[in-house]
């Protein structure tokens, strides 16, 4: 919608009750209590909404809010978006910034910034930043990188591009690139790597340096639960100890 008119205030819209437009251009407050702040082509459309500025914004649900940026939408109740281009929340969603981010998951979605990033799934999944990352398992992370696709339950990817949890719960990938885990409370560190087993880390290669100039060790346990410190001699043998 274009306003070409001196006279820009005639062109504003406040026709809900207690509903307002401060200033700006081309600005609508249609239902109960909404307010637009200012900006130009914004519309707050449900009861509570508001737009603070920017262009082409559009809260479309009560309690719904937009700080400002251009073309941000909200179609769900209580979501938020703090500003960037083009990116849409719908219920209870929170949008930070960047562009082109989509927030729809059931209630409690999150994305921090970024670009093209997109949350589902039931609940309080979070994406922090980075691009074209995806996220649909409740309680599930990304904090970053590119292209990672994470829908297990409380599973977390740090980082790294092309890394999958698919399904697995409890689990993570601490960035590298190319990682897939599917299977429960497995963990990868490194990149190019499938996890094949529940209960377990994987890792390229491990190196256990010392510290003091005392032997670097593993403790592990055996099927009896007994612990036994692992380590390596001056002379190069790998030896042990019950701890």
């Amino acid at each position: 919608m274009l306003c070409f008119n001196y006279k820009w205030w005639l062109f504003n819209t406040s026709s809900g009750n207690y509903s307002t437009v401060s200033g700006g251009y081309c600005n609508a407050a249609y239902e109960y209590n909404s307010t637009v702040s200012g900006g130009y082509g914004n519309t707050a459309d449900e009861e509570y909404a508001t737009v603070s500025g920017g262009c082409g914004n559009y809260a479309g649900d009560d309690y719904s809010t937009i700080g400002g940026g251009k073309g941000n939408e909200i179609y769900g109740r209580c979501s938020t978006i703090g500003g960037g281009v083009d990116n849409c929340a719908w219920n209870c969603q929170t949008i930070g910034g960047g562009y082109n981010n989509c927030a729809n998951s059931t209630r409690g979605g999150t994305i921090a910034g970024g670009h093209d990033n997109t949350v589902e799934g039931t609940y309080s999944v979070t994406i922090g930043g980075g691009s074209h990352n995806y996220a649909c398992g409740s309680v599930s992370v990304i904090a970053g990188g590119c292209s990672n696709n994470n829908c297990g339950y409380h599973a977390t990817i740090s980082g790294g591009a092309n890394n999958t949890i698919s399904n697995a719960n409890y689990s993570s990938i601490l960035g590298g690139t190319g990682n897939t885990v599917s299977h429960n409370n497995s963990h990868i560190i490194g990149s190019g790597i499938n996890s094949s087993a529940t209960d377990t880390t994987y890792v390229n290669s491990l190196e256990v340096v010392t510290a003091g100039g005392v032997a670097s060790n593993v403790i592990l346990k055996a099927a009896n639960n007994t612990r036994y410190r692992v380590f390596v001699t001056n002379t190069g043998t790998l030896s042990s100890v019950p701890v």
